[in-house]
């Protein structure tokens, strides 16, 4: 599902279920826990050593088995392959508003052609991270390369006081450069990066390696990893930093982006479709709304509790939190479940 946005994302999900209902078998490596909960009857979960070893372990229901691939402990063979239990957190509405205001952006025109784009005005908050959400083909990776000076607006003007780090959507690696050359030719925080980033993501466990020899999950950490410790940055933008990165790597993704953010009081803003990512890293949500190649219109950035019901309002998806760990769950459309919180007008985020 790299890069499909979250409706096309069960859209996908749907047509692979009707595969399963005339007969078929259908196996699905899939890096979204929210479309791999939906989608499947059974999962296995593979740990191990990158690069060493991989086990499979027996198979789960799949509730169950991601509820223990969270824990980090697989119950019926007694192993535990990680430290430490990932959690979901519902985060307050008004916890943002405690939070310094840094600099604000005028509202904002750009046209492509026969697109057109309008952003609202709005502010950036010291140690704040800003999610971005919206199907795609909608304007958000032309806002953000407007904030990021690699656009220019046709109306309103951008003129940060700070400088801005960025990390666009598709990724080119050099030919012929090792990763660790790389990352000594980079004007980052080297301590920052040691002791918040690679600490988290293990880059330097792949520096002997060739950039274009990478996986594309490789690749999109140390992008991100350059891009989070880019020296004098107060303003991070990441524009899908989940693409191809595995389930693991994400939350771990997620806990350095935050980490930073918090540590050094810069801002993030996020671009991506990964539900349970966003939910895990994000303060508020900017929600980007429109016809796709048509037209897009992005509001103020609102709490995570606006922000994802009006954006799942928009999908026409209903979500529910797992008691266990509280990661977010895509209720089958029209089950009681999604009638219900349809019916509510809570269609994911509870206070």
């Amino acid at each position: 599902t790299s890069y499909l946005d979250i409706k096309e994302r069960l859209n996908s999900a749907k047509l692979l279920r009707e595969l399963a209902a005339e007969g078929k078998s259908v196996v699905v490596i899939e890096h979204d826990l929210a479309v791999l909960d939906y989608l499947s009857d059974s999962i296995h979960l593979l740990y191990g050593k990158k690069s060493a070893y991989g086990i499979v372990s027996n198979t789960k229901s799949v509730k169950n088995g991601i509820n223990e691939f969270l824990d980090g402990y697989v119950k019926s063979e007694n192993v535990r392959f990680r430290r430490k239990e990932l959690k979901f957190e519902v985060k307050p509405s008004a916890d943002y508003k405690n939070k310094k205001i840094k600099t604000e952006y005028p509202s904002l025109k750009k046209s492509f052609g026969s697109f057109e784009l309008e952003v609202e005005g709005g502010n950036l908050r010291a140690a704040e991270v800003l999610g971005i959400m919206g199907p795609n083909a909608i304007g958000k990776t032309t806002f953000v390369k407007i904030l990021a000076g690699v656009e220019k607006p046709d109306k309103g003007e951008i003129d940060f006081n700070f400088k801005v780090s960025f990390k666009p959507q598709y990724l080119v690696p050099e030919k012929g450069i090792r990763v660790g050359e790389f990352i000594d030719q980079q004007d980052i925080d080297k301590a920052l990066f040691k002791s918040e980033v690679d600490r988290r993501l293990s880059i330097t466990e792949f520096e002997n390696h060739l950039l274009e020899e990478l996986s594309g999950g490789e690749l999109q950490k140390i992008a991100v990893s350059m891009a989070l410790c880019r020296n004098d940055s107060d303003l991070v933008l990441l524009d899908e930093p989940t693409a191809f990165v595995d389930i693991e790597d994400r939350l771990k993704m997620a806990d350095a982006i935050r980490s930073v953010i918090d540590s050094k009081d810069k801002i993030a803003m996020v671009v991506d479709h990964d539900i349970l990512f966003q939910d895990y890293v994000s303060d508020r949500l900017i929600i980007f709304s429109g016809n796709p190649s048509v037209s897009g219109r992005a509001g103020q950035a609102v709490s995570m509790h606006e922000g994802m019901n009006t954006f799942l309002k928009d999908m026409k998806i209903s979500f529910r939190r797992d008691p266990q760990t509280g990661r977010p769950r895509a209720n089958k459309l029209d089950s009681q479940l999604d009638q219900d919180q349809k019916k509510r007008g809570e269609y994911f985020y509870s206070v």
